[in-house]
């Protein structure tokens, strides 16, 4: 996610090979456009980000600025900051600013309504590992019956509350994300033995789109 950039132009653009320079991120640009961006962060990043936010021409992927594209996170729980900034790395989007930024890309013609994104990695039993350990590798963001008191969590209770189920519906403005691979350094750290990857089922309604998550059992020496 990066606020500054609008894929409105890309996403338009017909042809099955599609790309786009970028010669700008327009950070401030697009808060004053969308001033609910920032509702719900806490005072000291709203005032940091007030301040901070600038339009610029990008040199790389840390220059002047991280790319959102590169280094953007997500909170777990609905009741986390709207937003907030990990400075050296990038933005952490809450519900509310990744709404912002999926509707201020969308109109009649093109609506973005969920983001999948892969992987997040860590060879520590943290919050959003577990979850994602729990939920066979695919885990939603912001579930209802999740909490930021319950963020301590161990994966067997984790099961019992939030999605698990093979098959799950894809609400608008949801956000997606899958696990490393089990094979791998943060995997072999967290000692589980499966693979996973989802199957998208498409119609003309979004209401009705679904994503099935397929785990391969492996077996590591």
């Amino acid at each position: 996610m990066e606020p500054g950039y609008n894929p409105k132009e890309l996403l338009k653009t017909e042809g099955n090979q599609r790309y786009q320079l970028i010669v700008g991120i327009m950070r401030n640009t697009f808060k004053q456009a969308y001033p609910g961006l920032l509702i719900n962060a806490d005072p000291m990043t709203s005032t940091y980000l007030n301040l901070n936010l600038k339009d610029f021409v990008p040199q790389g992927a840390t220059a002047p600025s991280p790319l959102g594209f590169m280094w953007s996170d997500f909170t777990i729980t609905r009741d986390e900051p709207g937003i907030a900034y990990n400075n050296g790395r990038s933005f952490i989007f809450g519900q509310n600013a990744t709404s912002v930024v999926l509707e201020a890309a969308s109109d009649e013609d093109v609506k973005l309504w969920s983001v999948f994104r892969a992987h997040q990695h860590s060879s520590l039993s943290n919050p959003i590992m577990r979850r994602l350990v729990a939920s066979k590798g695919l885990f939603r963001h912001w579930q209802t019956v999740d909490s930021l008191q319950l963020h301590s969590l161990a994966i067997n209770s984790l099961k019992a509350r939030i999605e698990v189920q093979d098959e799950r519906a894809i609400p608008q403005g949801s956000v997606w994300t899958f696990n490393v691979a089990p094979d791998s350094v943060y995997g072999t750290g967290l000692n589980y033995r499966f693979d996973a990857f989802g199957i998208l089922t498409l119609t003309e309604d979004p209401k009705d789109w679904r994503v099935r998550i397929v785990n391969q059992a492996i077996k590591i020496d």
